[in-house]
């Protein structure tokens, strides 16, 4: 592998990243949407912001990266589903810095796949080195995650670890950094935004965008609809990303009181589709032109819908949703969603 020249530059709060994504994204204004739920719908489109989707995925390892190369790390390693958006992107960005990328493909539902298409795929074209561990829980991923790291250093391997969601410190800086972002365009545009919409898995995404809002005194509200668990669980898994985060950015910012959570699209779960979900994606693609994964964007879209029917989300109001990525995941299918469209 040789490494391409990337770029730093000084991050949000002076911590250093690099200079993957083409930003700023899009923010676009979908009519047809908007006529429907007799509201002001924005996307804002991280599908955009690299050539692979990489979405919101890739302004985290933007700094994670950074931190592992600066630690000496000789290559990365990280976890996922078979069509996961963090693996696809890891692997094309290691290969971009000249590192090595192992990846642990897991989950309670998941074996490995007899077809490699969708993010699986550029996975493997970006030459990540592949380790199956075949309806290993998600429970215990992390566990995986550190055992493997004894082994590869047991090679004479440093490497650099990042879970599942990236949402660790620094990376939960790329959305705070992202809120800055929406609040330029949210002038340039001459418009006043009422809700974020983000789906909600790790939480990094959600949790950047409210801590970068309260800094900036926007009075946004930031829903995170929940994609694996329920609202007490997300609320925990937020409490310790906010942990000590204040200290290390802005000591004025001590809770995120804009942030709420949202379990009333979350289906079966992460990757357990049904036939409404399948349902409302070719619906989204057929009348408003949007295409969304089942997993991540589309149960945001599913929250916009319902939080709109619960009237809260009122009429008249401006309502940006987070395009996060996940067309590769889903051209790449599974098991789930081919069971159903078979």
């Amino acid at each position: 592998m040789e490494s391409v020249q990337i770029k730093t530059t000084s991050g949000c709060g002076g911590v250093t990243k690099y200079c993957f994504a083409q930003v700023p994204t899009p923010l676009e204004y979908n009519a047809s949407l908007s006529r429907e739920l007799d509201i002001r719908v924005y996307i804002k489109r991280e599908d955009l912001i690299d050539q692979l989707a990489s979405g919101n995925k890739l302004r985290k390892l933007e700094y994670l990266l950074w931190k592992g190369i600066n630690s000496g790390a000789s290559c990365f390693l990280s976890a996922g589903s078979t069509q996961s958006n963090q693996c696809k992107a890891l692997a094309y960005t290691s290969n971009m810095l000249g590192k090595r990328c192992y990846l642990i493909y897991a989950g309670d539902v998941h074996k490995c796949p007899t077809t490699v298409t969708g993010n699986y795929l550029l996975s493997i074209v970006f030459g990540a080195e592949i380790i199956w561990r075949e309806h290993l829980p998600w429970a215990v991923v992390n566990q995986e995650i550190d055992s493997f790291k004894d082994i590869l250093m047991e090679k004479d391997e440093f490497p650099f670890i990042i879970f599942p969601g990236a949402s660790e410190w620094p990376g939960i800086l790329g959305y705070v950094e992202a809120a800055n972002e929406l609040a330029k365009q949210e002038a340039s545009a001459g418009i006043s935004i009422d809700h974020v919409i983000s789906a909600f898995g790790s939480g990094g995404t959600a949790t950047g965008v409210a801590f970068g809002a309260v800094r900036l005194k926007k009075p946004w509200t930031i829903w995170g609809s929940c994609i694996s668990e329920s609202r007490c669980q997300a609320k925990h898994r937020v409490d310790g990303l906010i942990d000590g985060f204040p200290q290390r950015l802005d000591e004025s910012v001590r809770s995120l009181p804009n942030l709420l959570l949202f379990d009333g699209a979350m289906g079966k779960g992460y990757d357990v589709h049904d036939f409404s979900e399948v349902d409302f994606i070719f619906y989204m693609a057929r009348k408003h032109n949007i295409i969304i994964d089942p997993n991540y964007v589309g149960k945001a879209f599913q929250a916009l819908f319902q939080l709109r029917k619960i009237n809260e989300i009122k009429s008249g109001q401006t309502v940006v949703v987070i395009h996060s990525g996940g067309m590769h995941g889903f051209l790449g299918g599974s098991s789930a969603l081919d069971s159903i469209l078979t």
